[in-house]
C-alpha cells in the first residue's frame, strides 16, 4: 500500500522545532483537531439519543488525529509543508494521550 511511503514522506518533513508564526496555527488547529471536534460530535450526537456504542464510535472518531493522507496532499500541494508536517506528526503523538482521555470519558458518559 501507498501509506508507509507517505508516512516516510510526512517523516522527512517532521521538525519539532517551528517558527513564531508557524506555532499558533499549529496549536489552533490541533486544539480544534483533538478537542473541540469530538465535543462538538458529542454535542450533536447527545441529543439524538442514539445507541451507546454508536455515540462513543462517532466521538472516538472526531477525536482521531488529522490524516495522513490529507497531509500528504496538502504537502505535495506546497501548501505549508512544514506546518502540515508538524501537524500530523504531532498530532499523532499527542494523540496518544488524547484519545486514552476521550475513551475513559465516553465510557463514563454511556
Amino acid at each position: 500500500t501507498l501509506v508507509p511511503v507517505i508516512m516516510v514522506a510526512v517523516g522527512f518533513q517532521f521538525r519539532l522545532r517551528l517558527d513564531g508564526k508557524e506555532a499558533w496555527p499549529l496549536v489552533f488547529a490541533l486544539g480544534v483537531k483533538l478537542l473541540l471536534m469530538p465535543i462538538f460530535a458529542l454535542a450533536l450526537l447527545w441529543p439524538l439519543h442514539p445507541q451507546p456504542l454508536l455515540l462513543q464510535v462517532g466521538v472516538f472518531q472526531a477525536a482521531m488525529p488529522p490524516m495522513v493522507s490529507a497531509g500528504a496532499l496538502a504537502i505535495g500541494a506546497s501548501l505549508a509543508p512544514r506546518l502540515v508536517a508538524a501537524l500530523v506528526g504531532l498530532g499523532l503523538i499527542l494523540s496518544f494521550i488524547t484519545l486514552p482521555i476521550w475513551y475513559w470519558l465516553l465510557q463514563q458518559l454511556v
